[in-house]
């Protein structure tokens, strides 16, 4: 789904709507590129992806555990998280702030938490009570208090860096769905390399870029 101006008008009201106000509480957001294994890897792998898309929950489930064994946990590839808002992008952009929010040594297993538990918090957000109570529960289980998922929330400067990093995305990349994947600079996404969906089919991929590059 192309990133446009309508994302942002409906994150930030959607936001507004879930009753969160602003506090006092100390959670102060990690800022920049979120990223896993050696800043130095010879491959560069990133991915743009939504905590609330089934496609990136999938590919997280089935694909990501053995790119980080085989890859990222070697020192092989260095693994970047961008943050691409998606439908709901209010409880989209909620959850990339809390994550943030977390700290960059708890950012990754909060991501995993929101795409195990993505269904059971889309089905909470279409009761009356909304998808706060159950972004709080997982806040929680990460050591934030409700005082400061509140403060998190109401950061707006946050929330704007992330559908900033979501329209720069779009822009240099021409992303019009998630997950997408940049190995090396190159595009990779759904159409074009159907094969970097699957760990197979991925990992002959890096194959070829370790070797270009030199690396065993």
């Amino acid at each position: 789904m192309p990133f446009s101006r309508r994302a942002i008008m409906v994150a930030a009201t959607a936001l507004a709507l879930m009753g969160c106000s602003k506090s006092d509480g100390a959670a102060t957001p990690a800022g920049g590129d979120m990223f896993l294994g050696a800043e130095k890897a010879p491959v560069t792998l990133i991915e743009y992806a939504s905590t609330t898309c089934p496609h990136c929950a999938h590919f997280h489930e089935t694909v990501f555990p053995g790119l980080k064994t085989k890859y990222i946990d070697s020192d092989k590839v260095k693994f970047v998280f961008r943050e691409f808002p998606t439908p709901p992008e209010a409880i989209a952009v909620a959850e990339f702030q809390l994550a943030r929010c977390a700290g960059k040594d708890k950012y990754f297993s909060m991501l995993d938490t929101f795409f195990k538990e993505q269904r059971n918090i889309m089905t909470a957000a279409q009761s009356p009570t909304g998808a706060k109570p159950a972004l709080v529960a997982i806040a929680r289980q990460a050591g934030l208090s409700e005082q400061q998922f509140d403060t998190c929330i109401a950061d707006s400067k946050t929330q704007q860096a992330i559908l900033d990093t979501a329209k720069a995305g779009a822009e240099q990349f021409k992303i019009t769905g998630t997950p997408t994947l940049i190995l090396d600079g190159e595009v990779m996404n759904g159409e074009t390399h159907p094969e970097a969906y699957t760990i197979d089919g991925l990992s002959k991929l890096i194959d070829a870029k370790l070797a270009k590059a030199g690396a065993k």
